[in-house]
């Protein structure tokens, strides 16, 4: 199938969702649910459960809360790209983290979405990210 215009080549892009707020988590899982060029393989609560990940070879872009209960964004970002070199991190946040989504990015997220504007940019935000090249970290 020749990709759409859009770049869509019909294989939908992986998603791990790393949230702690079930609401948030289940929000999410259904929006991104409702996108066919994103498939959801699993929505976990905790940064440990993210580091351990069964599946983790399996997702292209992780999709991360910086702020966790147990383990920050970045570290859990460090980690699951110690197992999988090849995936895409989207930082998400809600106010207050500015410092540490510079450092996100500089330690090499693809993206920091604000999650007061997730519904407006999130599945363009990690089609991007998924199609973006690999970026070396500090």
């Amino acid at each position: 199938m020749p990709p759409s215009p859009d770049g869509f080549d019909g294989n939908p892009i992986r998603v791990l969702v790393v949230e702690d707020h079930p609401i948030l988590s289940l929000a999410l899982g259904e929006l991104l649910a409702s996108d066919e060029r994103l498939i959801v393989l699993d929505s976990v609560d905790t940064g440990t459960a993210a580091c351990t990940h069964p599946r983790i070879h399996d997702v292209d872009v992780a999709l991360v809360d910086i702020g966790l209960p147990d383990v920050d964004g970045v570290a859990v970002m460090r980690a699951l790209r110690r197992r999988n070199p090849n995936l895409r991190v989207v930082i998400m946040s809600g106010s207050g983290h500015g410092d540490a989504a510079e450092d996100a990015l500089a330690e090499g997220a693809h993206a920091y979405l604000e999650k007061g504007a997730l519904h407006e940019s999130i599945a363009e935000t990690i089609v991007a990210a998924a199609r973006e090249p690999h970026r070396l970290t500090r």
